[in-house]
């Protein structure tokens, strides 16, 4: 018993327990350091934009980031150059680790097919909700004389007839030709003070196309232009079919702008 007492109380034991210590202290340090490296503790990339880009823009782009990237998806958009990214997973901005990889939606280079509707019968408004539904675009209206008013009466795809069923590019430019009723005239409706968007309802309802769009000096951005004028006039006869030209300005005449019922102050 006195020697476990005088082995307790020597140097040699305290200082075999300080050495003890300092491993069991060094150990600790080199573990958390080494879980610190593992998973870079505290340190982030920032994901590029890397939208627009070529796949080779891509890969210069990303360069020594340590990301990845993977094509996960393709589709199609007719205003996008093709083989571009569109879409991408972490998006632009995120604070993501090392090797973390990139999805990449990329737009197709050519147009997929889809099968063109019958058209034939149906009013205007459900052709264009058709079109619109298969990323077909509507182009000409060309209106005959017909009892049938606002009724497709043929759908023409590059100048001639095209069948239900057929296969064609997404973005395709599809003529329709309709009824204008028995009359076949209508008077141009009250345009003054609505914007470009707000006319194109107008005329269709009408049965009328747009025809040249002129933008004075003050128009610094075409969505917010209201119109000051139109060829024809309001009020003036013309056959179901024709255009009507449109003349925009950021600077309305508070006396010509158009009411909510149509009409002109």
């Amino acid at each position: 018993m006195d020697n476990l007492k005088a082995f307790l109380l020597s140097r040699v034991f305290w200082i075999n327990v300080l050495i003890a210590v300092l491993l069991f202290f060094m150990a600790t340090c080199g573990v958390l350091a080494s879980l610190d490296s593992y998973t870079n503790h505290g340190e982030s990339i920032t994901v590029r934009d890397l939208r627009g880009m070529t796949i080779d823009e891509v890969k210069k782009a990303l360069g020594d980031s340590k990301l990845e990237f993977i094509v996960s998806d393709s589709t199609y958009q007719a205003n996008k150059k093709g083989e571009t990214v569109l879409d991408q997973d972490p998006k632009p901005g995120a604070k993501v680790k090392e090797h973390r990889t990139i999805y990449l939606t990329i737009n197709a280079k050519k147009a997929p097919k889809v099968k063109m509707p019958y058209l034939i019968d149906k009013s205007l408004r459900q052709a264009i909700s058709e079109l619109e539904s298969r990323d077909l675009k509507l182009g000409e209206k060309i209106y005959k004389p017909d009892i049938a008013k606002d009724a497709v009466l043929e759908q023409l795809y590059n100048g001639e007839p095209i069948d239900s069923g057929t296969m064609i590019a997404k973005g395709s430019t599809i003529n329709l030709v309709i009824g204008s009723g028995s009359e076949g005239q209508g008077e141009v409706p009250a345009l003054v003070g609505l914007s470009y968007e707000e006319a194109k309802i107008v005329l269709m309802e009408y049965s009328l196309n747009i025809g040249s769009t002129v933008y004075d000096g003050s128009v610094s951005d075409s969505a917010s232009a209201k119109i000051v004028r139109t060829v024809p006039e309001q009020g003036a006869i013309i056959k179901m079919g024709e255009a009507v030209d449109l003349f925009f300005s950021n600077e309305v005449p508070e006396n010509e702008a158009a009411t909510e019922d149509g009409a002109v102050e």
